[in-house]
Protein backbone atom coordinates (compact mmCIF):
# COMPACT_ATOMS: atom_id res chain seq x y z
CA UNK A 1 0.00 0.00 0.00
CA UNK A 2 2.66 2.37 0.79
CA UNK A 3 4.47 1.74 -2.32
CA UNK A 4 1.20 2.58 -4.45
CA UNK A 5 0.84 5.70 -2.50
CA UNK A 6 4.58 6.79 -3.64
CA UNK A 7 3.97 5.84 -6.91
CA UNK A 8 0.64 8.29 -7.33
CA UNK A 9 -2.41 6.28 -6.94
CA UNK A 10 -3.82 8.79 -4.41
CA UNK A 11 -6.54 9.99 -6.14
CA UNK A 12 -7.43 13.59 -5.64
CA UNK A 13 -5.15 13.77 -3.37
CA UNK A 14 -2.21 13.64 -5.78
CA UNK A 15 -4.05 15.74 -8.26
CA UNK A 16 -4.14 18.75 -6.04
CA UNK A 17 -1.15 17.98 -3.84
CA UNK A 18 2.09 20.28 -4.75
CA UNK A 19 4.67 17.76 -3.51
CA UNK A 20 6.38 14.87 -5.48
CA UNK A 21 6.54 14.30 -9.39
CA UNK A 22 5.01 13.52 -12.45
CA UNK A 23 6.08 12.23 -16.11
CA UNK A 24 5.44 14.02 -18.94
CA UNK A 25 2.93 12.17 -20.52
CA UNK A 26 0.95 12.01 -17.35
CA UNK A 27 1.51 15.94 -17.26
CA UNK A 28 0.89 15.80 -20.98
CA UNK A 29 -2.52 14.19 -20.20
CA UNK A 30 -3.58 16.73 -17.31
CA UNK A 31 -2.92 19.62 -19.78
CA UNK A 32 -5.67 17.94 -22.41
CA UNK A 33 -8.28 17.38 -19.81
CA UNK A 34 -7.74 20.78 -18.60
CA UNK A 35 -8.08 22.43 -22.08
CA UNK A 36 -11.20 20.52 -22.85
CA UNK A 37 -12.27 21.40 -19.05
CA UNK A 38 -11.99 24.83 -19.78
CA UNK A 39 -13.63 25.16 -23.34
CA UNK A 40 -16.71 23.45 -21.98
CA UNK A 41 -17.02 25.53 -19.19
CA UNK A 42 -16.48 29.04 -21.30
CA UNK A 43 -19.02 27.07 -23.41
CA UNK A 44 -21.50 26.95 -20.55
CA UNK A 45 -20.91 30.17 -19.74
CA UNK A 46 -21.48 31.87 -22.89
CA UNK A 47 -24.82 29.69 -23.42
CA UNK A 48 -25.62 31.13 -20.05
CA UNK A 49 -25.51 34.87 -21.27
CA UNK A 50 -28.50 34.65 -23.42
CA UNK A 51 -30.46 36.33 -20.57
CA UNK A 52 -27.90 37.94 -18.26
CA UNK A 53 -31.04 39.21 -15.89
CA UNK A 54 -32.03 35.70 -14.90
CA UNK A 55 -30.96 33.90 -11.58
CA UNK A 56 -29.99 30.97 -13.41
CA UNK A 57 -27.41 32.87 -15.32
CA UNK A 58 -26.11 34.51 -11.67
CA UNK A 59 -25.62 30.81 -10.11
CA UNK A 60 -23.91 29.51 -13.61
CA UNK A 61 -21.66 32.62 -13.12
CA UNK A 62 -21.08 31.38 -9.40
CA UNK A 63 -20.82 27.74 -10.53
CA UNK A 64 -18.49 28.78 -13.50
CA UNK A 65 -15.84 30.75 -10.82
CA UNK A 66 -15.55 28.15 -8.49
CA UNK A 67 -15.19 25.25 -10.79
CA UNK A 68 -12.36 27.74 -12.90
CA UNK A 69 -10.82 28.11 -9.45
CA UNK A 70 -11.12 24.38 -8.80
CA UNK A 71 -9.07 23.43 -12.39
CA UNK A 72 -6.54 26.21 -12.01
CA UNK A 73 -5.52 24.89 -8.72
CA UNK A 74 -4.91 21.21 -10.15
CA UNK A 75 -3.41 22.77 -13.29
CA UNK A 76 -0.54 24.84 -10.85
CA UNK A 77 -0.25 21.39 -8.77
CA UNK A 78 0.28 19.20 -11.80
CA UNK A 79 2.59 22.11 -13.29
CA UNK A 80 4.33 22.12 -9.72
CA UNK A 81 5.13 18.24 -9.95
CA UNK A 82 6.40 18.32 -13.62
CA UNK A 83 8.97 20.95 -12.56
CA UNK A 84 9.74 18.80 -9.56
CA UNK A 85 10.41 15.79 -12.16
CA UNK A 86 12.59 18.52 -14.20
CA UNK A 87 14.84 18.64 -11.03
CA UNK A 88 13.46 22.34 -10.48
CA UNK A 89 11.30 24.54 -7.81
CA UNK A 90 8.12 24.91 -8.72
CA UNK A 91 8.21 28.33 -8.30
CA UNK A 92 9.74 27.86 -12.23
CA UNK A 93 6.03 27.47 -13.07
CA UNK A 94 4.96 30.97 -13.16
CA UNK A 95 7.81 32.11 -15.47
CA UNK A 96 5.48 33.31 -18.67
CA UNK A 97 4.72 29.66 -20.77
CA UNK A 98 6.83 27.83 -19.09
CA UNK A 99 4.40 25.12 -19.07
CA UNK A 100 5.27 24.65 -22.55
CA UNK A 101 8.71 23.70 -22.10
CA UNK A 102 6.82 21.44 -19.30
CA UNK A 103 5.24 19.67 -22.33
CA UNK A 104 8.54 18.69 -23.86
CA UNK A 105 11.41 18.73 -20.98
CA UNK A 106 12.50 15.14 -20.27
CA UNK A 107 12.31 14.43 -16.55
CA UNK A 108 15.25 13.10 -14.17
CA UNK A 109 16.42 9.90 -14.91
CA UNK A 110 17.42 8.98 -11.41
CA UNK A 111 15.46 10.15 -8.00
CA UNK A 112 15.69 13.34 -7.07
CA UNK A 113 15.14 15.91 -3.94
CA UNK A 114 11.44 15.74 -5.14
CA UNK A 115 10.72 12.15 -5.12
CA UNK A 116 11.17 8.75 -6.92
CA UNK A 117 10.97 8.43 -10.74
CA UNK A 118 7.55 8.41 -11.60
CA UNK A 119 6.12 5.11 -13.17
Amino acid sequence: MEQEYKNGNRGFLFLSGFTGRISRSSFIKTFVIYVLIIFVLAGIKYMSLDNPASDSSATIGYAFKIARVFVYWIFIAQCVKRCHDIGKSGWWMFIPLYFIWLLFAKGDEHDNEYGEVPS
